[in-house]
């Protein structure tokens, strides 16, 4: 069975996302412990942070030609750290994993395999407390596809 190009598309930034785990140890992000990519997982003391990458919000059609569709696909990364009082400000907890996750996201951002034609940052909502911080890192994939089967990507004139 193949997937429409929205979920081949998360599956590829899933795949970038990999990776950012700690492996024997050392994370490829300087002085943070394990990263996770899970939408499951709860944040805890033991598990470090924990990544969730889900589609977010409306996903936009635009009809371009009898033949193709031009597609903006919403996706949300959130990075969740539990902390303690007395740690560092949350954005200095957070920055080193904002930093890694969107180097990773931006660094295809104009293909992404062969999937996109652009991948844009829409911005970031912080949320924090005592126990955890968090940031919801939003961005747009636009892609095309083909009119009547959207598991096929159509190359663009527009």
């Amino acid at each position: 069975m193949t997937l429409p190009i929205d979920a081949q598309i998360m599956d590829a930034l899933a795949d970038l996302l990999q990776g950012t785990a700690a492996t024997e140890d050392q994370s490829d992000i300087p002085g943070v412990g394990a990263l996770f990519l899970d939408a499951a997982r709860v944040a805890s003391e033991i598990d470090g942070a924990v990544i969730k990458l889900d589609q977010e919000g409306e996903a936009l059609d635009r009809v371009l030609s009898a033949c193709q569709v031009v597609s903006t696909l919403p996706v949300a990364i959130t990075i969740t750290k539990p902390r303690k009082p007395g740690e560092p400000p949350n954005w200095r907890i957070l920055g080193p994993f904002c930093a890694a996750v969107h180097a990773r996201i931006m660094a295809d951002r104009r293909d992404l395999g062969g999937l996109c034609i652009d991948i844009e940052s829409r911005g970031r909502i912080h949320e924090h407390n005592l126990q955890a911080c968090e940031v919801k890192m939003i961005y747009s994939v636009t892609y095309y596809t083909a009119i009547s089967n959207i598991t096929l990507h159509e190359e663009g004139n527009a």
